[in-house]
């Protein structure tokens, strides 16, 4: 008799609308303390490894062939924006760029040429500033964890490599 009560108890508080809450995984990231019934599903980022580098998209030269300084000089070249997500779309991706910060350049699955300029004053005579240009880059790998109205947590895995910048360093000045 007790046991009925008590799942009668039970469902008028369901069926009121009273929220439960239940602790997810103790070891869990931020976000996912608690999973209350009757919510729609919740997903979020967790990373394994992000990773900022660079990619040399090519290289310019200035060039001062008098035998005077140069007051000063410009080059320019190309370097490539691109977006390679893996594991989603563009759902999943907003949900990288919010835990990483930094968002891309372009749409996933685009590539895009970009023109890349350099300047640089009182080039030596007869010499040549030397450039490196091309994109900065992020890489990260993690994965999107969603839990459901049930707080059943899926997991899948995704990796996302971008652009995210112009990369110019100077190299030197090189005689002719």
């Amino acid at each position: 008799m007790k046991k009925v009560i008590l799942c009668l108890v039970c469902s008028i508080m369901l069926g009121m609308g009273m929220q439960t809450s239940i602790k997810a995984n103790e070891n869990e990231s931020k976000g996912s303390e608690v999973c209350p019934f009757g919510m729609s599903s919740y997903s979020y980022y967790e990373e394994a490894i992000t990773r900022h580098s660079s990619k040399q998209g090519g290289t310019a030269r200035i060039i001062n062939r008098s035998n005077t300084v140069l007051s000063s000089g410009s080059a320019s070249g190309s370097r490539t924006a691109y977006l390679t997500f893996t594991g989603g779309g563009s759902a999943e991706f907003d949900l990288v760029v919010a835990k990483v910060g930094v968002d891309a350049e372009v749409s996933i699955g685009k590539e895009e040429t970009l023109a890349v300029s350099a300047n640089i004053t009182n080039i030596p005579p007869n010499s040549y500033a030397y450039f490196k240009t091309g994109s900065e880059t992020l890489l990260t790998q993690g994965k999107i964890i969603t839990y459901d109205s049930f707080c059943n947590e899926t997991s899948k895995k995704v990796n996302a490599d971008y652009s995210v910048g112009q990369y110019i360093e100077f190299m030197g000045f090189f005689s002719n």
